[in-house]
């Protein structure tokens, strides 16, 4: 089967008729951890900070077709996404990264007669899914699973004033204007480009693996964006 990526929703093989021969997409990024060795003894202490460190993808491509008339497309195409887009390849479907191209897209005579080429893309450590792009709204109390064995940091968006609270933790708006959004990644709320952290009280929210209640306290609506990952 052949393979092939998208960056920020394009196809790289219907555009630039590019397909991937080998890729790392699919190995787990290398958690952030430092080892002390104990003088005196065969014993390690591992200092572990919790995350995982940044995870390059390396792909090893191709191009179908005329390389010269497409390789300088597909370069300032990739060159021109000056921020993290998401990369998803076609041999597994319902994943992807957030990923940056920052590679220098050098190419020797040798790459170009044997039409073959790598690039490198700087990615977090996270695999996530599709599945956790997928708004789940509530207007009643109820429960949100995590499929994961690891814990999400959701985008949620509250619409009236109150005290919501998800598994152990509470947010609690004072003031909104049809809705506000929380994004527990970044820790900011907002209402588009609007800043609302002086009317919302919360902390660090996280969705652990299994289920998670959810309780409005007579809140109309609430919606979350889950952002479910693996490794």
């Amino acid at each position: 089967m052949t393979n092939y990526f998208t960056f920020d929703g394009t196809n790289t093989a219907t555009t630039y008729d590019t397909y991937i021969a080998q890729s790392n997409m699919y190995d787990a990024a290398e958690e952030d951890i430092e080892t002390i060795a104990i003088p005196g003894s065969n014993r390690i202490v591992y200092l572990g900070k919790g995350t995982f460190k940044p995870f390059t993808i390396v792909a090893q491509c191709y191009i179908k077709g005329t390389m010269s008339t497409k390789v300088d497309a597909l370069r300032n195409f990739l060159k021109s996404k000056q921020k993290e887009c998401k990369y998803a390849e076609s041999a597994k479907t319902g994943e992807y990264r957030l990923a940056r191209y920052i590679d220098t897209f050098e190419l020797n005579e040798s790459d170009r007669k044997g039409a073959t080429f790598t690039l490198r893309f700087i990615a977090r450590p996270e695999r996530f899914l599709t599945t956790g792009d997928t708004k789940t709204t509530f207007t009643a109390n109820g429960t949100i699973n995590n499929p994961t064995l690891f814990p999400a940091r959701p985008l949620v968006r509250i619409y009236a004033t109150g005290t919501l609270k998800i598994g152990s933790y509470s947010i609690t708006v004072s003031s909104v204007d049809g809705y506000v959004d929380i994004d527990f990644d970044t820790m900011q709320a907002y209402k588009g480009t609007t800043n609302c952290n002086g009317d919302v009280t919360f902390g660090e929210l996280v969705l652990e693996p299994g289920k998670n209640t959810v309780d409005l306290n007579g809140i109309s609506k609430v919606e979350i964006t889950p952002r479910w990952y693996t490794l």
